[in-house]
């Protein structure tokens, strides 16, 4: 989980420095949650104790992928990831240094710990030496604070003074990132549970999504055929990883759409699949969609685009979700179709999703003038004749991997530049950490060693000399410009991270059976283009492109079938269940809190989120890579 501190560091600085001067707490650890730093970059709080930053660096976590290491010295790191190795500073990640030997001597428990705080107080007095201008102030403290120190080791910190406040500003929930991580959603809002799988009417997901300030969630899955499209109104939460065996519903025959702006869209399917003769259609769209976040969903089997929604979409972030196949031979207008992504409009973030098995646009780019966007640590397989191209502005395009496979004829590129696009001035790339493989995972010429290899200028007047940014572009949200820019990975790890989580469900084994089939295609260089419509039907000039690209014709899309048993007895009907309430001191029979209050919107643990948000947090702990997200702790554990 990563917390933002800008809009806490006054309040706390003072603390800070009063902790300081407590030697005794340890050293923060290598690869563990630091919640944040405080003004000086020195120290921070990690698992609820305050714990000294090491001065000694000798490393960090960034160069191969062309970030710079954070400060060490009087700088704001804003906060850190879950695994402890990355920071923000000044709106751009920075890798945080680590010790020699640090990540071995914090894995010992508190006994070792106590030995290892003399040895910090050690390092507290090298730091007092080099640090001449904040030794007075230190001395002060220390003599402010001596009769503290002896009551205080391994204290955890009162949670009067930083324990709610470092939680003023949560992301969407733990693991997420980019342009969209700071939605809240139906936060605080009502509940509603979807309880049948009919188009519309009581209890249909259409009637949950139609009114704002809502958290839905669900009693039932499988799959909803639409009669039309579906319009999510603004400030709702769709809970799909409520639904019982481990999967959201899947919406078929019309689209999800976005009418409205801050949304929370997790663990759900839109897949039109085949609606016949003279049929244009998306999988997502809508008018709206900023500071929106989709996570883990599923989206494929239209015959446009899958992804169609960039209009209004600033501060948008779709992740961890798979796009495609698409229906590439359908009854499209313009014949063989079936497009991955309109990728739009300011401040837009694309990060560890599988974009598979489409003809093209993987992405086509929709942002204007210089705005900027985030196409990082996605995975491209099998696409038909072209990648990315279009507008794109300001972008950050690293740590991706492209992999052929058997229908990719053509788009041997990452980006072509100013290609159907406008303004082509305005463009410029942070191009850095990208594979491109063959179907076989061999590397493709030498596209991989220099990425810049893999760009093709459509307009003459551009080159990697007018194209190329040496430094990530930032992106911010909001009064107090927290950064907004997705953590990277090196594109290997993040290849193997997106094979096992992207999708929709909340495990590996429990995602639908196409995204499992997408993931097990693109590890194996296996599988094709699909269509619904017959072979038979194809007319000379679509017959010659089907046999191109071996589009495979004729297939039934398979959809999940109906579970209507849920999996947990909510007795309230506040969308927790009556153990999980139980055990973190809630009351199971009534929706209100005895001041009245919805008790799914209070907060028991402080940290930022409502009641209803940690136990759907809980309910993902496996749909991310290990520690992204940590259960939330019970009564006892307060």
């Amino acid at each position: 989980m990563r917390l933002s501190i800008s809009s806490i560091l006054l309040a706390t600085s003072a603390i800070c420095s009063s902790f300081a001067a407590n030697s005794n707490y340890p050293v923060c650890k290598y690869n563990s949650i630091v919640y944040f730093t405080d003004e000086d970059g020195q120290w921070s709080v990690e698992n609820d104790n305050w714990c000294l930053i090491p001065s000694s660096l000798s490393s960090c976590w960034s160069s191969s992928l062309g970030y710079p290491c954070c400060s060490n010295s009087n700088t704001l790191v804003e906060y850190t990831d879950n695994d402890g190795e990355w920071g923000i500073e000044n709106g751009i990640w920075c890798g945080i240094a680590k010790t020699n030997g640090n990540s071995n001597s914090n894995n010992n428990d508190s006994n070792n710990n106590n030995n290892n705080n003399d040895s910090n107080n050690n390092n507290n007095n090298n730091n007092n030496n080099n640090n001449n201008n904040n030794n007075n102030n230190n001395n002060n403290n220390n003599n402010n604070s001596n009769n503290n120190n002896n009551n205080n080791n391994n204290k955890k910190i009162d949670p009067s003074l930083t324990a709610k406040q470092n939680y003023s500003k949560p992301v969407a929930f733990p693991g997420a990132d980019g342009g969209g991580k700071f939605a809240t959603g139906g936060r605080g809002g009502e509940v509603i549970y979807v309880t049948n799988l009919n188009d519309s009417g009581a209890g249909s997901f259409r009637d949950a999504v139609s009114k704002p300030n809502r958290i839905v969630v669900f009693k039932v899955s499988g799959t909803i055929e639409l009669k039309s499209d579906v319009v999510v109104k603004s400030n709702i939460t769709i809970a799909g990883q409520t639904a019982p065996g481990g999967h959201g519903v899947v919406l078929k025959n019309f689209k999800l759409g976005f009418g409205g702006t801050n949304v929370i869209c997790r663990f759900i399917g839109s897949r039109p699949g085949e609606r016949g003769s003279n049929a244009d259609y998306d999988a997502w769209g809508g008018a709206e969609g900023s500071n929106t976040i989709v996570d883990h969903c599923s989206i494929g089997w239209a015959n446009d685009e899958q992804w169609g929604l960039y209009s209004k979409s600033d501060d948008l972030t779709v992740q961890y979700s798979v796009i495609g196949p698409s229906n590439s031979f359908s009854y499209h207008s313009k014949g063989i179709h079936g497009f991955g992504i309109m990728l739009g409009r300011k401040n837009v973030s694309y990060h560890h999703n599988l974009i598979a098995h489409n003809v093209s646009r993987n992405f086509r780019g929709k942002v204007p003038d210089k705005n900027t966007c985030d196409f990082t640590n996605n995975v491209i397989y099998n696409w038909g004749s072209q990648t990315t191209y279009g507008t794109i502005g300001h972008l950050n395009y690293v740590g991706n991997t492209l992999k052929k496979g058997p229908s990719t004829k053509g788009g041997n590129n990452y980006v072509s530049v100013a290609d159907s696009g406008t303004k082509p001035e305005n463009y410029s790339i942070y191009l850095t950490g990208n594979r491109f493989l063959n179907s076989n995972n061999t590397p493709y010429n030498d596209f991989s060693a220099n990425n810049w290899r893999g760009i093709t200028y459509k307009n003459n007047s551009k080159n990697e000399g007018n194209t190329k940014s040496n430094t990530p572009f930032a992106m911010t949200n909001g009064s107090d410009n927290s950064s907004t820019i997705a953590k990277v990975e090196p594109a290997e790890q993040a290849y193997n991270n997106v094979l096992a989580y992207a999708g929709n469900g909340i495990t590996s084994d429990k995602r639908i059976a196409i995204d499992k089939q997408c993931a097990a295609e693109t590890k194996n260089g296996t599988g094709n283009l699909v269509g619904a419509r017959p072979y038979n039907e194809a007319n000379a000039s679509q017959k010659s492109e089907i046999d191109k690209y071996g589009i495979k014709c004729g297939v039934k899309f398979e959809y999940p079938p109906a579970i209507t048993t849920p999996e947990f007895i909510d007795t309230d009907g506040d969308g927790m269940p009556d153990d999980w309430e139980i055990a973190r001191g809630l009351n199971p029979n009534s929706k209100y809190a005895a001041d009245g209050s919805l008790e799914s919107s209070g907060d028991y643990c402080g940290r930022g989120y409502t009641n209803i948000e940690y136990y759907l947090n809980d309910l993902t702990i496996n749909a991310f890579p290990a520690g992204v997200v940590t259960r939330s702790p019970t009564l006892q554990e307060l």
